[in-house]
């Protein structure tokens, strides 16, 4: 009965918040693996896509922080699963994965030359160009053919002998075109793009 109680005043809190009944739903047959909560539990789903699963999920717990810390600190907390929300985006359509649509240039790195690829993508990203580092633990074949379908229009290929002299070579993706430049060359270059 304290478990109906609680739904009662959760019910009531929600109409306060102006909370559509079309948003929330309760359901007396959910229940969360986790031995911590103490009270409401919950799960989140995908307005009008309550058939691909939820998303995320969360509860009241009232002596969680007490495993960590001296005090008994009571909450709510939930976790959301990244993974699951993007797969089910870009699913049913709600993600543009086929196109990159705002990126400049795609650095392709191999494992020795991954963090200066991410130091490389960062300078040319504070320097207003949209870049975006393709490191994947992948063949170069798949790493191009991974910029060949988000329709990058240049790429640059990042190996050591780019990383030793500092010269990149970046790659016009639709006419093979292949220049040599510095970082500022390649950013004055991207910008009048």
């Amino acid at each position: 009965m304290e478990g109906l109680d609680e739904l009662k005043v959760l019910s009531e809190r929600l109409k306060l918040l102006n909370m559509s009944d079309s948003t929330y739903k309760f359901n007396l047959s959910i229940v969360r693996g986790h031995n911590y909560y103490t009270g409401t539990v919950f799960e989140v789903y995908i307005q009008g896509k309550r058939s691909l699963g939820a998303i995320g999920g969360g509860g009241r717990y009232d002596n969680l922080c007490g495993y960590f810390i001296d005090k008994n600190v009571q909450g709510v907390g939930m976790s959301i699963g990244i993974t699951r929300l993007f797969d089910i985006m870009r699913t049913e359509g709600m993600l543009n994965t086929n196109n990159s649509g705002n990126t400049d240039l795609g650095i392709i790195t191999f494992d020795e030359t991954f963090e200066e690829g991410l130091k490389l993508m960062t300078s040319l990203r504070d320097s207003g160009i949209k870049a975006d580092c393709i490191g994947e633990n992948k063949s170069f074949k798949a790493k191009m053919k991974e910029a060949n379908r988000r329709q990058l229009p240049y790429i640059l290929i990042l190996g050591e002998n780019e990383v030793a002299t500092k010269n990149y070579t970046i790659k016009n993706m639709e006419t093979a075109e292949q220049k040599t430049m510095t970082l500022n060359e390649i950013v004055d270059f991207l910008k009048t793009k």
